[in-house]
């Protein structure tokens, strides 16, 4: 991956792979933010508001257009109850595709181990060689 990226001081950097991109972000390269328990309980919190906003928006939406449709064509609970049962899959489809998206900011990319700030790339090669597997 080589493109350029925008530090937090504005200044431009070419990046050329991952572990470029930890460097500029402070981090240990190939540690995930999941070794963090502060910055991961940020991200689950943050995770969690956005799926209450997103629920309670999308059923509020569903009501007003209900009832906004209900009292133009005069069929009282009919397009408010059919807009909300409706909203109910799409709320699901929302909510999981949020928290897709989250985990993946979360977990470390695929084969990249993630690893606390005191171990090395071949810690777990060498604890394999050291137990005889």
């Amino acid at each position: 991956m080589v493109g350029l990226v925008v530090t937090r001081r504005g200044e431009p950097v070419r990046v050329s792979s991952s572990r470029d991109c930890d460097i500029i972000n402070k981090r240990e390269p190939g540690v995930s933010p999941a070794s963090d328990p502060a910055q991961s309980g940020r991200i689950i919190a943050g995770i969690i508001g956005r799926v209450g906003c997103l629920t309670v928006l999308i059923v509020m939406l569903a009501l007003v257009a209900g009832m906004w449709l209900d009292a133009r064509l005069d069929s009282r609970p009919l397009f408010t109850i059919g807009l909300i049962l409706g909203s109910v899959p799409v709320t699901l489809v929302i909510i999981f595709r949020t928290v897709l998206s989250a985990a993946q900011r979360l977990l470390p990319p695929a084969g990249v181990a993630a690893t606390s700030g005191s171990e090395t790339d071949g810690s777990q090669e060498d604890r394999r060689v050291a137990m005889g597997d």
